[in-house]
């Protein structure tokens, strides 16, 4: 029988509700339903529209849902913690980002700064924090890079800053010295961290046969993506 698609048309959508398809922009107006826009078409995850289904036959009212919430932030935020405490014991803490205006255009420009390289980098702090503060980074934050740039493809800079610095990495010197070395592997590590957020959103706001053109096929990311998105 095949797996049955994740991405359902409105009518589709309206049909595995049992209701109108006019009562799904109520449903989108509460928040119970998040639409995925491609280009002019709107499609309904299934798996949400399955999981709103769920909770309308078993009647929960407003107080049980809040209270299911409640619990499942604080699930989410157990969890959180426990894995910050994983990565801190593996040696991947995260720095905070500044998301004022002002910080936001700062990593901009200094990333930039890495375009321009005509020598690897030495200094084992320096390409350590940059690497951190990428791995820091959201989709939300390519967003805010976005607004006060201009930059229609607010990760860019950031990927060429890697692959220059990874292109001109002191191989002789990565032999010997280990924390040089461990440095330039969390390069590689935000590289592929920022290439992800990028397909992301490039399929949250151009949908997905773009993301795909952009991203799909040539870096071991692809089959996460292929197994969140199958087709």
């Amino acid at each position: 029988m095949g797996t049955p698609p994740e991405k359902l048309t409105r009518n589709g959508a309206a049909k595995i509700l049992k209701v109108a398809v006019r009562t799904l922009g109520s449903y989108v107006e509460q928040g119970l339903l998040i639409p995925v826009r491609e280009g002019r078409k709107v499609f309904f995850r299934r798996s949400e529209v399955v999981a709103l289904l769920e909770v309308l036959r078993e009647g929960r009212d407003l107080p049980a849902v809040t209270t299911m919430a409640m619990r499942a932030f604080i699930r989410a935020e157990i969890c959180e913690k426990k894995l910050n405490d994983l990565l801190s014991f593996l040696g991947f803490t995260s720095i905070p980002l500044e998301t004022s205006a002002r910080g936001v255009l700062e990593l901009y420009e200094r990333a930039k700064g890495f375009h321009d390289l005509d020598a690897g980098l030495s200094d084992a702090g320096q390409v350590f924090h940059f690497a951190k503060e990428l791995l820091a980074m959201t989709e939300e934050y390519l967003r805010l890079v976005a607004h006060h740039t201009g930059d229609g493809e607010p990760y860019a800079v950031y990927l060429k800053a890697c692959a220059k610095i990874a292109e001109l990495a002191p191989a002789p010197r990565l032999l010997y010295d280990h924390e040089l070395a461990a440095a330039y592997g969390y390069v590689a590590s935000a590289r592929r961290h920022v290439r992800s957020l990028a397909y992301f959103y490039v399929r949250s706001e151009y949908g997905r046969d773009v993301a795909d053109k952009s991203f799909i096929g040539d870096n071991a990311f692809d089959p996460v993506i292929t197994t969140l998105f199958p087709n």
